[in-house]
């Protein structure tokens, strides 16, 4: 932990997608990893307000969040 390398992994992922032409980026969240949700608002993605139940684990709720790769 605080090593850096969740950073750059992520960077890493949004070089490649804006390399195929990628605009934005949505990824899901459960809803009980605090830790995870506030790593990714630190990276700028939002709550899109859509959320539902994960398939093969039934007491997870996963929360889509999406990023603009567009610079501004």
């Amino acid at each position: 932990r605080g090593s850096g390398v969740a950073m750059q992994l992520v960077d890493a992922v949004f070089e490649w997608a804006r390399s195929e032409g990628a605009t934005e980026m949505y990824l899901h969240v459960t809803s009980t990893i605090s830790r995870a949700r506030a790593f990714y608002e630190k990276l700028d993605f939002e709550f899109t307000g859509k959320h539902f139940t994960m398939t093969r684990d039934p007491r997870l709720e996963l929360l889509t969040m999406r990023r603009s790769l567009v610079e501004s």
